[in-house]
């Protein structure tokens, strides 16, 4: 698991805290039907429940102390990434709140076997961070892209973008961070010629040593420069906090109106309903 300040604990240790019997991984969908005839149904409507991810965790060595250490480390950071891996060293995680953390007396062995029961907040997902070169469009040069993870990177590079496509189960969504300077800076989706969304600051100029974060997330989405909303800049008309829909070849587009040569972080996250 991992807190909203990076510390992480490892809940498959076979000397410490181990996670075992583990349900509410898969699948889970509310669906409605209506009855055509016949035994033929029309589904009319779906929703995707909460999961609830439960199972045994097991405390071995100094059992209550680590217990302790455990129930500190939870109230530290306080939002909470349950991480999975079943695929090598590959991660995927999921949001979740703790419902309940049993505690037991020692058993036989010395060990604490306390349920845990964790409700998701999000899908799936698995965050991907690109780094691209951002250079005015107007400059006519292409930029460096270093390309990687789990995306499809096509041959269509212009100045200041590049061409995914997610994978995931629903639109993907983006957090771009760009470290100052940057003059009246603009962040582009295109679908082709199909402009699908466009976060642009007019008359904004953030300077050396400042930084811009722009957020797509479900549950995070603005503009802010050194912590501080950039939302009443923004342009209501335009579809500002966009995300990249599924299978289809996209380019993201960072532009700044004058001459820059800085790196900016893109980290875009692909949504799983199950992994």
């Amino acid at each position: 698991m991992v807190n909203s300040i990076g510390e992480r604990i490892d809940l498959n240790d076979k000397e410490g805290l181990l996670f075992t019997n583990p349900s509410g991984l898969g699948l889970t969908y509310d669906v409605s039907q209506a009855d055509l005839e016949g035994g033929f149904y029309k589904r009319t409507k779906v929703e995707y429940p909460s999961q609830t991810i439960v199972g045994d965790l097991i405390i071995l060595g100094d059992s209550y102390s680590k217990y302790r250490e455990f129930v500190n480390w939870i109230n530290k950071g306080r939002d909470l990434s349950f991480i999975y891996k079943p695929y090598g060293n590959v991660e995927y995680q999921v949001d979740v709140e703790i419902e309940s953390l049993e505690k037991t007396e020692l058993n036989q062995y010395g060990a604490l076997l306390c349920a845990l029961n964790m409700n998701t907040k999000t899908p799936w997902y698995a965050p991907n961070a690109t780094i691209i070169n951002v250079t005015p469009e107007v400059a006519g040069n292409s930029s460096r892209f270093d390309l990687q993870f789990d995306f499809t990177f096509l041959d269509d590079n212009t100045a200041g973008g590049t061409t995914v496509v997610s994978k995931g189960h629903i639109p993907s969504s983006l957090k771009v961070t760009i470290p100052g300077p940057i003059y009246n800076p603009s962040i582009e989706l295109y679908k082709g010629t199909e402009l699908l969304g466009k976060m642009k600051l007019y008359d904004t100029s953030v300077a050396s040593g400042s930084e811009l974060i722009f957020s797509s997330l479900y549950t995070n989405s603005g503009v802010w420069i050194d912590n501080v909303s950039q939302i009443d800049k923004l342009d209501l008309s335009n579809n500002n906090f966009f995300r990249i829909p599924i299978g289809d070849a996209c380019e993201i587009k960072i532009v700044s109106d004058q001459l820059v040569a800085i790196n900016a972080t893109v980290s875009v996250y692909d949504y799983y309903r199950s992994v």
